[in-house]
């Protein structure tokens, strides 16, 4: 028999057996999609310490998709061509990047390492010559003298730490570009697959659904990555190249990468760049108390610029969330889900909004 015949016949065979199935009562449904949702959220739990790279995948695929979309119908090509050299030049760029400022940044890791004992011994010293009082009552520094001579200590162990975990970053690297190669070439028919598994009456309603979640989810991605990037540079450029503020590229990196991390990302950013500044010796002659609060001026300018030029016109208000409503989305990440956690809060807060939204629309309609 031929394949054709063969797939025919198999077709047939599923048609019969779909009329044969019995029909469930709405009560009976809704029990049975409830079982199914807990039975998933469940599993994805007890496996959420290897969701990591396909959650790294879904954010890059969403940043990607578009690009993807429009070299495909401009370039009139198949998908997975145009996916495959983007993978090309993408890699191309990440290899060129890493040639360029890794070298710059175990140059500024060794020069930490090395001085981070004296940087601990002058912050004691200046907390033992001048004691820190509240309210009249003096401060027991002990307790923060034992950490900080206790994190000196962790240093070299923390990095003889992070050197044995490179075999599991090289597997869960190469889990991200599997994933992110299948869900760039694949998303769309991922998506109908999904839609198609509600009843038909209702998957005209799911599809709109799904493009609010994806509107919502793909600006906030792509708005945050912008944010990185626009930090980390303006941060470089002025911090670095005008201030000459010591370990400038760790410190414009690291001002990018907590951006993720809203309302408390860019304080925590500020609040390292000042003590570093506070125990450096600048090349303008300035007290290092006046250069601390160049520093902490020159990011109170940064953020204040972010929040009322470039977050309204780059992301607008796609969140639409309170900042308590984003302190508490935080929290609740820290709790359930670390460093991760945090990061997927914010995005996925929103999303649980806009679900809440269709919800509230239905059951009031």
């Amino acid at each position: 028999m031929s394949k054709a015949g063969i797939v025919e016949k198999d077709n047939k065979t599923d048609k019969a057996a779909d009329q044969q199935l019995v029909r469930l009562t709405y009560s009976q449904k809704v029990i049975l999609a409830c079982v199914v949702v807990l039975t998933a959220i469940i599993f994805l739990w007890s496996v959420r310490s290897i969701l990591q790279p396909f959650v790294w995948a879904v954010v890059v695929a969403y940043v990607l998709s578009p690009l993807v979309d429009w070299l495909s119908w401009k370039a009139r090509l198949s998908r997975i061509w145009v996916v495959a050299a983007l993978y090309v030049v993408v890699l191309g760029l990440v290899a060129w990047a890493l040639y360029s400022l890794v070298p710059a940044l175990f140059s500024e890791l060794r020069d930490l390492r090395e001085n981070y004992p004296q940087f601990i011994e002058s912050l004691q010293n200046i907390l033992a010559a001048q004691p820190l009082a509240f309210v009249g009552i003096t401060l027991d520094l002990t307790i923060l003298d034992d950490a900080l001579n206790e994190a000196a200590r962790q240093l070299p162990s923390t990095a003889f730490h992070a050197v044995t975990q490179a075999v599991e970053i090289f597997g869960k690297g190469f889990l991200f570009l599997v994933a992110t190669f299948y869900l760039l070439h694949d998303g769309a028919r991922i998506i109908n697959g999904i839609i198609r598994l509600v009843p038909e009456s209702y998957q005209p309603e799911t599809r709109r659904l799904i493009l609010r979640v994806n509107n919502v989810l793909g600006s906030y991605i792509r708005g945050q990555i912008f944010l990185v990037v626009l930090m980390s540079t303006v941060t470089w450029v002025v911090v670095g190249g005008i201030l000459h503020l010591r370990f400038a590229l760790l410190v414009s990196l690291m001002t990018g990468v907590l951006e993720l991390f809203p309302l408390v990302g860019p304080v925590a950013a500020g609040a390292v760049a000042v003590s570093i500044g506070l125990f450096q010796i600048n090349d303008f002659g300035w007290p290092s108390w006046v250069f601390a609060l160049v520093l902490a001026g020159v990011y109170t300018v940064l953020r204040y610029s972010e929040d009322y030029l470039v977050i309204p016109n780059v992301i607008g208000r796609v969140v639409e969330l309170h900042p308590l409503m984003i302190i508490f989305a935080l929290v609740c990440g820290a709790v359930l889900g670390g460093v991760l956690g945090m990061l997927i809060a914010v995005p996925m807060a929103a999303v649980v909004k806009v679900i809440g939204r269709y919800i509230h629309a239905k059951l009031t309609y």
